[in-house]
């Protein structure tokens, strides 16, 4: 049966420490200060989030105006191109699937991306070089964004319309409609928009995506150690420490509230592990109302009689957590 805790009456002084687990040289410090205090500090805000296997991101789909002068060919897009005074070298073609297209006494050159001056440019200087010095070039666009009129239409056939909502494989990829297979794991949502803009604008200059995320899988914490239901649990919403030790139900016989460790990864791969004396808070009315648990937590309830926390790190956690600390560390210790 979960322990019973006293019934919260008044704020109260407890025991706080922070444990520093760096982890991007391969080892680490762990610095205990003892020191009283009103209260402990407001948790940090969470780092941006990164999208994670598992994930589900909508994507809406629309066409944007572009001036011709700034607009970029893509694939299937129709070119009349004209040499002044050559009408034998006058030439209707279409920009190739791998995005090249080929002119007299120029070698084949890639087209897709390039807007209609550059192109101009591209063939003017070739027939330079091939000997045509006097060459004036005129490139006209007959035909353009054929890809995404192709695109549009195929999105529009779809009950979603323009939205397609697609799900983060376990390689952390998501195959996009016109694309392909993608890499977007590791991003925030921003930069995972910007990315697929980018990809997108190769192929189809005029279109652009709006990117959100509907789903994030990793939006769980973790409760180990000595309690009655350890496990990965969803966050429902924002949680403090005391209302994630209730959901794992507290601590068995064998737990210790004096000594709860809350471990969190911040964006630069530091693990900061903040140790809470939670039982003399509770026994004196606080809380800790301030001490929030973010999505990837892990929340650890030591063993009584576990003598030395710094050895409980080494012997249990590292062993035990879903984080990894390196395989190296180094421990310091200041009372």
């Amino acid at each position: 049966m979960p322990a019973q805790h006293p019934k919260i009456v008044h704020p109260a002084r407890a025991r706080f420490a922070t444990v520093l687990l760096w982890l991007t040289t391969g080892c680490a410090s762990v610095v205990t200060l003892n020191s009283p205090y009103e209260g402990p500090p407001a948790t940090p805000l969470p780092a941006p989030y990164r999208i994670s296997p598992g994930d589900r991101l909508s994507l809406e789909f629309s066409r944007v105006p572009v001036p011709i002068a700034d607009y970029r060919l893509g694939v299937n897009d129709s070119l009349s191109i004209h040499v002044q005074n050559r009408p034998d070298l006058q030439l209707d073609t279409t920009v190739a699937p791998d995005g090249t297209i080929a002119f007299h006494y120029v070698p084949r050159f890639r087209a897709a991306g390039k807007t209609i001056d550059e192109v101009r440019r591209v063939i003017q200087d070739g027939l330079v070089k091939a000997g045509l010095d006097k060459a004036v070039v005129d490139v006209f666009l007959v035909q353009g964004d054929a890809l995404t009129n192709e695109f549009i239409d195929m999105l529009l056939k779809s009950p979603t319309g323009s939205t397609r909502e697609l799900t983060v494989g376990r390689s952390g990829k998501v195959s996009l409609p016109g694309i392909g297979p993608v890499a977007l794991a590791g991003m925030t949502v921003e930069e995972a928009e910007n990315e697929v803009n980018r990809l997108l604008q190769q192929r189809m200059p005029s279109l652009r995506v709006i990117v959100n995320s509907t789903f994030k899988a990793e939006s769980v914490f973790t409760v180990v150690g000595e309690v009655m239901r350890p496990g990965t649990f969803t966050m429902a919403g924002d949680i403090s420490l005391i209302e994630a030790l209730a959901t794992a139900g507290w601590e068995t016989e064998y737990g210790e509230l004096s000594r709860v460790l809350l471990m969190s990864r911040g964006e630069d791969g530091v693990i900061e592990a903040n140790l809470y004396d939670v039982d003399e808070a509770l026994a004196h009315g606080n809380p800790l109302p301030m001490v929030r648990v973010r999505p990837r937590d892990v929340v650890v309830v030591l063993r009584t009689g576990v003598g030395n926390t710094n050895r409980a790190i080494e012997q249990y956690i590292r062993r035990n957590l879903p984080i990894n600390l390196g395989a190296n560390y180094r421990l310091n210790s200041q009372n």
